[in-house]
């Protein structure tokens, strides 16, 4: 078990893979941890052609839960990164950021340490923020209609996305 030190925050990662290889930074998403990159056979599969950085997220699994807001701001958290990298004397490498993961590159990463970076994937994410009062309601009530469908049944759930976004496509 491996830690980072940012700010008095110990930021857990593990690697896995070939030291020549490119490094690979895999993040997860919100309720997650750096294992569920290895419980969907991500690590497996991955690990054949890069040098895997897996990151425990501050404030998930085994990083620190800094009980500030401002231990959380989009900068401090791309230096959780920046340290890991430094840590690993690795100049540059790659991003892999899920849900979550995605919005830490989006906000974090990509505008407070992109020169370390040559890609980013960002999967089941969005750049944007709802901007508005009535952006933010509206994101709101989206989120509990799904709550309730999916709490319902799988085809309440179906049936109000396909509402919302159109047809699920065929098998």
């Amino acid at each position: 078990m491996a830690y980072a030190m940012n700010q008095n925050v110990r930021i857990r990662y593990e690697v896995e893979g070939t030291a020549t290889a490119p490094a690979l930074v895999l993040q997860h998403g919100a309720s997650g941890s750096l294992k569920d990159w290895y419980d969907l056979g991500y690590v497996k599969e991955l690990n054949k052609d890069y040098r895997l950085i897996l990151v425990d997220a501050r404030g998930y699994g085994m990083s620190d839960k800094p009980l500030n807001a401002a231990a959380y701001k989009p900068d401090v958290i791309a230096g959780d990164y920046v340290a890991i990298l430094r840590e690993l004397k690795i100049d540059k490498a790659n991003y892999f950021g899920y849900s979550m993961g995605a919005g830490i590159g989006f906000k974090a990463i990509a505008r407070y340490a992109l020169p370390l970076f040559n890609s980013f994937i960002l999967g089941g994410g969005n750049p944007f923020n709802p901007r508005t009062e009535a952006e933010k309601q509206s994101a709101q009530q989206s989120a509990i209609a799904s709550q309730k469908a999916l709490e319902e049944s799988m085809e309440a759930y179906i049936s109000l996305r396909e509402k919302t976004d159109g047809p699920t496509p065929p098998e």
